[in-house]
């Protein structure tokens, strides 16, 4: 009753005591009697831990609660943060984790699983993350300008879309694109020191294939055929044996016309393989007529013969 003594150890020895006395002090034989017992106790316990887990498991269980630490610049507090507290509210709950910043940049993540843990750092990875060219978002249209419209990459991230890069064509007014509140794919394109991030909107290309017909533009007219373009960025070549016609490729379109054709071919290297295709009814009879005639076979020796009155 003169003393409390606590210890705490592995086979190796004591990693930690606490040692409360009501007299004056102990002697060195009881301090010495104290950890022998002590000692003896706690290989007993270890004993019967090891029979029911010999050793530690190389993991942790994706059930067991996890705490994970994170350090981000300080600067980017405010992204995860959100208006309010919105962004950092939302990510807690869609996680199910408990979040918590430290001014300097030290952001703890609790969750009941491991899983948990790691979906919240990614989602506060790619809120931290600098913004960088070549970078693709799911933005949304935030404001719109004369000169453009600016979206919403993430949380207090916004970016500029010129007018001129709305649309491969051109566009006379910004509402005819895009309107408040639509999500668009951007691609970013510029970024300076003060931080201001221009975008591109990223069109999706069509699938082409093998016995398409699309109206394309031509863009180009050689001695061999003619460059039209089926896709934006995408072209192909109408050589002049498939333009239906027996004129030159420069009599038959302009730079700036609207053709229509068939995709015949694909090359491995992307290459496309035109035919010009004239609609029924066309005026255009004389490319009618040279699509249309199918060589006959005949005989290449006409012989000789009597003409009879």
């Amino acid at each position: 009753g003169d003393m409390d003594f606590k210890v705490a150890g592995t086979r190796d020895g004591v990693t930690a005591f606490q040692l409360d006395v009501k007299t004056g002090g102990i002697s060195p034989d009881l301090m010495r009697q104290a950890m022998t017992q002590a000692r003896t106790a706690r290989l007993a316990i270890l004993d019967q831990m090891e029979t029911a887990l010999p050793k530690p498991r190389p993991s942790l269980s994706p059930y067991a609660p996890c705490l994970d630490v994170i350090r981000i610049n300080p600067e980017k507090i405010g992204a995860i943060i959100g208006p309010g507290g919105r962004v950092i509210r939302k990510l807690q709950e869609d996680t199910g984790t408990e979040i918590d910043i430290a001014d300097d940049g030290t952001v703890k993540v609790v969750g009941d699983s491991a899983d948990a843990v790691a979906l919240a750092r990614q989602a506060i990875e790619e809120l931290t993350a600098e913004v960088e060219v070549g970078m693709v978002f799911n933005a949304k249209v935030v404001r719109i300008a004369p000169f453009g419209a600016f979206v919403e990459l993430r949380p207090g991230a916004d970016a500029l879309v010129h007018i001129s890069n709305l649309a491969d064509g051109y566009v006379k007014k910004v509402e005819d694109v895009v309107q408040l509140g639509d999500e668009v794919t951007v691609e970013v394109i510029e970024t300076d020191e003060s931080g201001r991030v221009r975008c591109k909107v990223v069109q999706e290309k069509p699938k082409l294939k093998v016995g398409d017909i699309i109206s394309g533009q031509v863009t180009n007219i050689v001695d061999y055929g003619v460059f039209v373009e089926i896709s934006p960025g995408v072209r192909g070549l109408v050589h002049k044996s498939r333009l239906g016609t027996q004129s030159e490729p420069s009599a038959v379109a302009k730079k700036g016309d609207r053709m229509l054709v068939e995709i015949l071919e694909i090359e491995e290297q992307g290459r496309y393989k035109l035919r010009r295709v004239v609609p029924a009814g066309s005026s255009d009879e004389d490319s009618r007529a040279s699509q249309d005639y199918t060589p006959r076979p005949g005989p290449t020796d006409l012989g000789s013969g009597t003409v009879r009155a």
